[in-house]
């Protein structure tokens, strides 16, 4: 979760001083990804989640981190120009 909350205040700051869209969409679905990846986690250590489970969820978290990457792309690309 600390490395979440990181790439957090670090997207926060790339979207501050203007950076490259590619940067910071990389670094958001980084984010995305860590705290979908903990909270899985935190579901299969509390026995709420078979292996099984947590490997397909962890499929469906990778999708959607590569989701917003594209979507924060796109809507930077178009804020920008």
């Amino acid at each position: 979760m600390a490395w979440s909350v990181w790439l957090g205040i670090l997207t926060i700051v790339q979207l501050a001083t203007k950076g490259r869209a590619r940067r910071v969409a990389h670094t958001l679905g980084d984010c995305v990804f860590w705290i979908g990846a903990a909270y899985l986690l935190d579901r299969i250590g509390l026995g709420a989640l078979a292996f099984g489970s947590f490997l397909a969820l962890l499929v469906v978290v990778a999708g959607v981190s590569l989701i917003i990457r594209a979507l924060t792309i796109l809507s930077l690309d178009k804020l920008r120009y």
